[in-house]
């Protein structure tokens, strides 16, 4: 029974466990499904974010290559006084919201006012206000001082970067641009594709407002050309929903550009209401309680309608005084001053200030004297700067012995003059570290200007002395072998880490030079040549590679060559010896310059080794050199003559001949036009391009020169358009100066660069206004065929041109009248006209093979025809002096000479020829000079020389622009815009940097395969003492 019971117990227990399970089995499995089904849901939603996260990741990567200029924002800190302009800022605020009588087809405000006038102090009102709102969109401020970051370049890049972090659209849109297109430098192609078109068809509700500031530093009128022609013919092209404000000085371009634009709204702060009522406000809330309502007042009425007397005059009065000076003292120093002067101008102020600050009643003339010292002392190097600099800086670079206890005392010099001169300097109340600039450019003009200074007057030269001393200083006691302690010599620069120069040194090595020359020009004698003369002799025997160094490491390779040839004449009456030294320093950098730009340890592991036996450089630091390559086969023994080749006119993998090149006239660039449509600017130190092709024209460059102070390059071309570019930034300025019917064959620059004179395949001469990119007056028209040549008289009232009608004419270059009869003679196309020096007589030269010269005033021949070419005369050209007339010839089915000219001093002649050969003739006797330079490969049709006439500029149809070195004859270095491996650069299959081959070496290297090479200049290589990589250091033994 009991076991009954047990089994029917067992067997139900059994049923259920059975019955559990299959419920937890069911359970499990309806779970499992679940979690499966969440699982893949989760991970879809994993994946979704990722890729949302990838894509905002990858939008972000892509708009940060746009170019963006840090800081350049409006600042808070800056904006109004509240209760000060009320009536102007609600102005604003109705029209940005489309009333106050501006309408919405007003896009851009244009707020004008003379300096001080508070105008900048608005719009950073303003863009608080729409920042606040969340409708701003972006703000930027132009600054002189700070061109290079905060210049047209940057503007629309940092427009659409801002923008692109409020409106995702904007955003998405911006990373879908190519390379290309993000990193472009042209100005109207930033405009639209940074702004234009990722804005198209936006439909955002409210207002986006962009604030621009200080429209008038976004440089010179060819600078600032390419922005205003945007914002008053294209801005409104944005959506409807875009305002822009602009504020600026009314400077004549700015005011001319606007003039006839129907959506801009003009507005001047000369015409604001309020101005003294706000000016007064501002005054009591910075003086009360310290000075009574009535003195505030009389303030407020010095001050007329310049907010930035107030500031100076109130920022002298609050400023930290001496004991026993109060507020009351302070403004009785201000107001009987300019009430006596009857004067309320800036500089009266500025004179007013400083008198109190340094000048003290009742002192002994000798202790006023050392005062007066102690400001020009401090206050001098800060305007003599190149850029701004701390105060801590200043004494390192001003300190007499550089130990710690003079650097202390300098800095105590220094702390204790400009710490008082709050109101008028920045950063000298921020700490010694800060940079010092003045506040306002006015008190820089006040101060450099003896007449309006008096004894505060600074003496710049002087302290272009003082900082180009100091520098030579820190150069020859602080630079070292490897200063930047770089760990290899496989890779470039900026492809590994070093230390940073100190901001003293950096300064330094980038601009002693350039206080030198200042020095040297104004022939001072504060400082004796025998300091500046050892100073040298140290830095050029000592400290010279290093030098290289550390200007290899700031990317300022291009400043040596400069530096080096300006110490060369500085030194040559006083040290013969060390001006050849120097003088071979600039070959040496020029020659080198590829390896010693990219990577520093080369200077060592390259340079040196491929330099020439008679290298002054090579011979002084090779003995100190010591482990590193031996060229056993093919060293030189000079420098060879041609000093660069170089090739960069392709498109679509074709080369394209360079129909025209010309120096700056400081030497420092060179510009060549092209068969491919582009002008190109190269650096004539190093022979590398600057920048990007200048595209804009259709079709080949004929024609290329630079403005007389060197800042733009006009072109002419087969598209029929004149260009003028910005030669530092290469932008165009401008739309196309269009006009001409047919190619432009030749342009020109007036003495004065204020003009431009182009001549035409469609028989007209036309003059142009340089900085508004209009014509002057209608075309010169009189010629029956072709114009082949155009030229300035040298004092810009005149013009000549030669045609293919057979004559010459002259123009009033002001009216544009034909002065005279067409000087008539030749019996074939004049294709080359020109004036000489005392613009008295015009040369012509003929296909009728004949040169004629006439008499500038009557038009009459003078003489007889100048007979004995054989062939079409191309080119004709005076001599320096006027004394001698340069022709070059047309021979048919033999070598042409296409072109000719006279160096500077008119001693010498270079001709470039068909036989793809130049020649150097001494002008005197006609006879060649050495044998010809060869290294083209086609035509030469180009010749020119440098403004110092060292060396000869040469274009050609092999594609190239070579530069060759006059006094030898022999080319220096080629660079080619091609790959890696045809630079020059041997290099390991790991991408490893072993060492640079020069040009003229690479073709008949040996490599490790070869026992014998075949070609014109073999070169071998022993490497047995060659160390390099992570033990580059061991090369040198003075390290």
């Amino acid at each position: 029974m009991a076991s009954g019971i047990v089994a029917r117990a067992w067997k139900q227990a059994l049923r259920d466990t059975d019955r559990m399970i299959d419920e937890f089995t069911t359970k499990f499995q309806d779970l499992y499904a679940d979690f499966r089904n969440n699982g893949i849901l989760q991970t879809q939603l994993l994946c979704i974010r990722s890729k949302d996260d990838l894509a905002g990741m990858r939008d972000a990567i892509e708009v940060r290559d746009i170019p963006y200029a840090p800081g350049a924002g409006c600042q808070p800190s800056k904006t109004c006084l509240p209760g000060t302009r009320e009536g102007l800022l609600s102005d604003i605020a109705q029209w940005v919201n489309g009333g106050g009588g501006g309408g919405g087809d007003k896009r851009v405000l244009l707020l004008t006012g003379g300096a001080g006038t508070g105008k900048s102090t608005v719009a950073h009102t303003v863009a608080r206000w729409f920042r606040d709102l969340g409708r701003l969109g972006s703000s930027f401020c132009f600054s002189r001082a700070e061109a290079a970051a905060r210049g047209p370049s940057a503007l629309f890049g940092t427009v659409a970067r801002d923008l692109a972090d409020h409106v995702p659209r904007v955003r998405e849109r911006l990373s879908t641009l190519d390379t290309a297109a993000r990193t472009t430098r042209d100005i109207a192609d930033q405009f639209e594709q940074f702004l234009l078109k990722p804005t198209s068809g936006l439909d955002i509700l409210g207002p986006i407002v962009i604030v621009v500031d200080a429209l008038d530093e976004s440089g010179d009128v060819f600078a600032r050309r390419p922005v205003l022609d945007i914002f008053a013919n294209k801005s409104h092209l944005l959506p409807s929903n875009f305002r822009i404000i602009l504020t600026s000085r009314p400077e004549q371009d700015i005011m001319a550009a606007f003039k006839h634009s129907a959506h801009v709204e003009r507005r001047s702060m000369e015409d604001v209401q309020d101005t003294h009522q706000d000016i007064l406000l501002y005054i009591k809330t910075q003086l009360t309680p310290g000075l009574q309502e009535s003195d505030c007042e009389e303030l407020a009425g010095l001050a007329g309608r310049l907010f930035q007397w107030a500031f100076v005059a109130c920022k002298f009065i609050t400023d930290p005084k001496p004991a026993g000076i109060n507020y009351q003292a302070r403004f009785h120093r201000i107001v009987p001053d300019a009430s006596r002067k009857s004067t309320q101008t800036l500089y009266g102020l500025y004179k007013t200030v400083l008198t109190e600050l340094f000048v003290i009643n009742g002192m002994d003339t000798d202790e006023q004297e050392n005062i007066t010292r102690n400001f020009h002392s401090a206050v001098g190097p800060v305007l003599a700067s190149y850029r701004p600099l701390s105060m801590m800086s200043l004494a390192v670079l001003l300190s007499p012995s550089g130990t710690r206890e003079s650097i202390a005392s300098t800095l105590g010099d220094i702390q204790c003059v400009l710490e008082f001169m709050g109101s008028l300097l920045d950063g000298v109340t921020a700490g010694t570290d800060t940079p010092i600039q003045p506040l306002h450019k006015s008190f820089y003009d006040f101060l450099t200007s003896q007449e309006s200074a008096g004894m505060f007057f600074i003496d710049l030269p002087y302290h272009h002395g003082r900082l180009c001393q100091g520098s030579l200083f820190i150069i020859d006691t602080h630079l070292r072998f490897n200063h930047c302690k770089l760990k290899t010599s496989h890779k470039r620069n900026v492809d590994q880490e070093y230390e940073q120069p100190s901001a003293e040194i950096a300064y330094a090595c980038q601009f002693f030079g350039s206080h030198l020359e200042q020095f040297w020009r104004s022939q001072h004698t504060s400082i004796r040549p025998p300091q500046l003369t050892h100073m040298v002799d140290d830095f050029l025997k000592k400290k010279l590679l290093c030098w290289f160094e550390i200007l290899s490491i700031l990317g300022r390779v291009n400043v040596a060559r400069q530096t080096l040839l300006q110490v060369a004449k500085w030194i040559e009456p006083y040290h013969p010896g060390l001006a050849e030294l120097a003088q071979d320093a600039a070959q040496f950098i020029l020659y080198f310059a590829k390896p010693i730009t990219e990577s520093a340890p080369h200077i060592y592991l390259s340079a040196i080794p491929f330099a020439p036996e008679a290298s002054l450089v090579a011979q002084h630091y090779q003995a100190s050199v010591l482990n590193t390559l031996q060229v056993e086969v093919g060293k030189l023994k000079n420098w060879p003559a041609q000093q660069l080749v170089i090739q960069g006119h392709k498109s679509g993998g074709h080369e394209f001949p360079v129909r025209s090149v010309a120096f700056s006239p400081d030497d420092r660039h060179i510009a060549s036009g092209s068969n491919d449509r582009t002008i190109r600017l190269w650096n004539a130190q190093t022979g590398e391009a600057v920048g990007e092709p200048l595209r804009g024209h259709e079709y080949s460059v004929q024609s290329v020169a630079f403005s007389p102070d060197g800042k733009h390059i006009v072109s002419g071309s087969d598209d029929s358009t004149v260009r003028v570019w910005d030669a530092q930034t290469g932008q165009a300025m401008s739309e196309p100066l269009r006009g001409h019917g047919y190619s432009v064959r030749s342009v020109a620059f007036s003495p004065d660069g204020k003009h431009i004179v182009s001549g035409s395949d469609d028989n007209t001469i036309r003059v142009w206004d340089a900085c508004t990119g209009q014509a002057v007056g209608d075309p010169l028209k009189g010629h029956k065929a072709s114009v082949r040549s155009v030229a300035f008289s040298p004092d810009g009232k005149h013009l000549v041109s030669g045609s293919s009608d057979k004559t010459i004419r002259l123009w009033d270059a002001e009216t544009g009248e034909e002065i005279g009869e067409p000087l008539r003679g030749h019996e074939s196309s004049v294709s080359s006209v020109a004036f000489s020096p005392d613009g008295k007589t015009i040369v012509s030269g003929s296909h009728d093979k004949t040169i004629r010269l006439w008499d500038a005033q009557t038009g009459d021949a003078v003489g007889e025809p100048l007979r004995g070419h054989k062939y079409s005369v191309q080119s004709v050209a005076f001599s320096p002096d006027g004394k001698h007339i340069l022709s070059g010839m047309h021979i048919p089915d033999a070598m042409r000479v296409p072109s000719v000219a006279f160096s500077p001093d008119g001693q010498h002649i270079v001709s470039g020829s068909d036989d793809k050969t130049i020649t150097l003739w001494d002008a005197h006797t006609g006879k060649p000079i050495g044998d010809p330079l060869k290294g083209h490969n086609d035509c030469i049709t180009a010749v020119a020389f440098s403004p110092d006439g060292k060396y000869i500029v040469s274009g050609s149809d092999d594609c190239t622009v070579r530069v060759w070195d006059t006094l030898t004859g022999q080319a220096v270095e080629q660079f080619r815009s091609t790959s890696i491996h045809d630079d020059g650069w041997l290099i390991s299959p790991q991408g490893d940097l072993h060492f640079w081959i020069p040009p003229l070496h690479l073709k008949g290297f040996f490599r490790a395969a070869n026992t014998a090479v075949i070609c014109e200049h073999p070169t071998r290589v022993a490497f047995k003492q060659f160390v390099h990589g992570d033990i580059w250091e061991r090369c040198v033994s003075f390290a």
